[in-house]
């Protein structure tokens, strides 16, 4: 499993995403050129136009949310700005991840049509779970994407936004409880993954929630409710077309 691993800085303290490892994520669905069969929760996340429901230049802002009993607990903002709706119907992007220390870098991406919140964010998980355990982050990117294409569940949902009920998909994930090394890293092999997205919903993505439950409390019936760490993003406010025009959103 050990992959001669360098020690990644902590999400929570200032990662610096390593572009090499990034980039692969920040693709276009519409310019896949090859046609292998994908999972419904790769196509659903990874292969769908998130973007094709903003028709003018703004913004979408999410909330991001760290607690646990492992480290300090804090609250931050993520920012999806669309810089140009283009004719081809993609748009120029760009991601603000984090503030202050914990800023995260994200190259601009001037044609794409997926809301790139979701790649930086599994990026970023990557390396949470190399800091954590013996694996590195490339051993963990590999066993996520093995998740999405044979382990992922994904059902309707119906939640509210923007004061009214709408419905969705949600996409459920335990990548590491089944994988070959979780000796190794057994304390955090019980983390769960889950991402709703509705076509009602500018950009599509309305909340990733990730959470590892401390097991030590399983008996006690807290492990989900006094987890070792959870973080929850999720769209609070979007502001796109005429300046000014704001759409607040309830988590």
């Amino acid at each position: 499993m050990t992959e001669n691993k360098m020690k990644q800085p902590h999400l929570a303290g200032g990662l610096v995403l390593l572009l090499a490892l990034a980039l692969p994520f920040w693709v276009n669905a519409a310019e896949e050129e090859k046609e292998p069969e994908f999972s419904e929760a790769e196509t659903l996340l990874f292969l769908t136009d998130h973007l094709e429901n903003i028709s003018a230049p703004g913004e979408l802002r999410y909330e991001f949310v760290h607690r646990g009993s492992l480290e300090e607990n804090f609250t931050d903002r993520v920012i999806l700005r669309i810089d140009k709706v283009l004719e081809d119907g993609f748009k120029s992007a760009e991601i603000d991840f984090l503030e202050g220390d914990r800023h995260q870098y994200v190259p601009p991406n001037a044609h794409t049509n997926l809301n790139g919140v979701i790649l930086v964010f599994l990026q970023g998980d990557t390396y949470e779970m190399a800091r954590l355990t013996p694996g590195s982050s490339r051993y963990f990117h590999r066993r996520m994407k093995y998740g999405f294409a044979y382990e992922a569940e994904v059902e309707p949902v119906t939640f509210t936004f923007d004061g009214r009920e709408v419905t969705g998909r949600k996409v459920t994930m335990k990548p590491f409880i089944n994988d070959p090394h979780r000796p190794e890293f057994e304390e955090y092999a019980h983390k769960v993954y889950t991402f709703i997205l509705s076509k009602e919903v500018p950009g599509m993505l309305y909340q990733i929630h990730t959470i590892i439950p401390d097991m030590s409390k399983e008996e006690e019936g807290k492990a989900f409710e006094e987890p070792l760490i959870e973080e929850r993003l999720t769209l609070v406010k979007a502001e796109l077309g005429e300046p000014g025009k704001v759409a607040q959103m309830k988590p």
